[in-house]
């Protein structure tokens, strides 16, 4: 049995992106698959902006916008005397 000879992640890449701009050209000569594939992405991009609002809504902690509250506001502090988008290893006094 024979194995090939390693490639450098560089030729690997090429390599990979090669298959990937082929398999694409396969899919835009196919009208119905194209057709398919960009309803599959509407699809997929309503679900993520569905998954962004709840994941804002968590970030914000439910304040109304401009609220002194929401997450990042760096006036925020916490009980352990950290602001809210500080870094760590500085405190405030």
């Amino acid at each position: 049995m024979s194995f090939a000879s390693p490639v450098s992640d560089k030729e690997w890449r090429a390599r990979d992106d090669a298959d990937t701009l082929a398999r694409a050209e396969e899919i835009k000569a196919d009208k119905t698959r194209l057709d398919t594939a960009q309803a599959a992405a509407t699809k997929m991009a309503e679900d993520k902006a569905e998954e962004a609002a709840a994941m804002r809504k968590v970030a914000d902690k439910g304040y109304p916008p401009g609220s002194k509250n929401r997450a990042g506001d760096a006036s925020q502090e916490r009980s352990d005397g950290f602001n809210v988008g500080q870094r760590l290893g500085k405190r405030t006094l």
